[in-house]
């Protein structure tokens, strides 16, 4: 929601209710709910969402939600098939398959994103990552990359394994 997003009567009271109910709910953000709610009765419009900028963050778009679907799927399937591997294939960008992650600065969104589908909605249970999926550097770009790489070894070896040390030392060059 816009800072100056204008609401309904309707709306404001709903919220009111609804701050009123977390208060007791949630007694460790009782202050920034209760200056939230009486903003909210009081109709201050500047400050409607100023007491409530942690209750609601803004929205990661479809497609990044379908890109780091897809770049999870990518490092999973590669950590399983590096596993069975003797010889890792020489590459800077193995560290980043094999630790799962997103600059929690830069890439905040996708990092929760990817929090999300993988400790809330049990998906790729077994995905290795350091720091809760912060990489604490920037990795889009670098996924981006891979995951072009990757797409291209599926095509081309739709009628065998994709995934052979050859097809992931070409991903991962």
């Amino acid at each position: 929601m816009e800072k100056n997003e204008k609401l309904s009567r309707a709306e404001r009271l709903i919220l009111i209710n609804q701050s009123r109910i977390l208060e007791y709910l949630e007694p460790e953000s009782k202050e920034d709910l209760q200056l939230h709610r009486e903003a909210l009765e009081a109709g201050y419009e500047l400050d409607y969402f100023t007491h409530a900028g942690d209750l609601i963050g803004d929205p990661l778009p479809e497609s990044e939600c379908v890109l780091v679907s897809k770049i999870l799927q990518m490092c999973w399937i590669l950590q399983s098939r590096l596993a069975e591997l003797d010889d890792l294939p020489k590459s800077p960008r193995l560290r980043v398959v094999e630790n799962v992650g997103f600059d929690g600065n830069h890439e905040t969104a996708h990092m929760q994103y990817a929090e999300y589908l993988v400790e809330k909605c049990g998906k790729f249970e077994d995905i290795t990552t350091e720091y809760t999926f912060n990489s604490h550097s920037p990795r889009l770009p670098i996924y981006k990359e891979l995951l072009k790489r990757y797409e291209t070894e599926l095509r081309n070896n739709l009628s065998h394994d994709p995934f052979t040390a050859e097809a992931i030392t070409r991903i991962l060059a």
